[in-house]
């Protein structure tokens, strides 16, 4: 699983400072997902990671960048059927602070059809991006 993050536009620039820090000092990278919380809980960022206490891995680019192997990150089928089961007709799960983009403008209401495409576009963007 991986890192939920309660959906409010501070919370959401509060845990980007964090990965901030992570990139900027390797030093201070969470070793588990215990270290993780505390270090989100000392920056005021409400959110969790769900299931048992485990390690943290992070996979990192080269200084060349184009040089580290293309990292391509699938869910597993259970995380995808537990994504999918989220979407429903209405309106679309998307975190909050992605209306800062659109000037507030009213969130459209789909239909299960729209819903399903859309997903697909999100799960297909999420695999290719990277980083940054």
């Amino acid at each position: 699983m991986r890192v939920v993050i309660t959906d409010t536009n501070e919370n959401w620039a509060k845990w980007g400072g964090l990965i901030m820090t992570w990139v900027r000092h390797p030093a201070k990278r969470p070793n588990t997902t215990t270290d993780m919380l505390a270090q989100m809980k000392a920056e005021g960022i409400d959110g969790q990671v769900p299931g048992p206490a485990r390690q943290v891995q992070f996979i990192g680019y080269d200084e060349g960048g184009n040089n580290t192997p293309l990292t391509i990150a699938l869910p597993n089928e259970a995380m995808l059927e537990a994504k999918l089961s989220t979407i429903h007709a209405g309106v679309y799960p998307i975190p909050a602070f992605y209306d800062l983009v659109y000037g507030g403008a009213k969130r459209v209401s789909f239909t299960d059809d729209q819903k399903n495409a859309f997903a697909l576009r999100r799960i297909g963007e999420y695999t290719i991006n990277e980083c940054c």
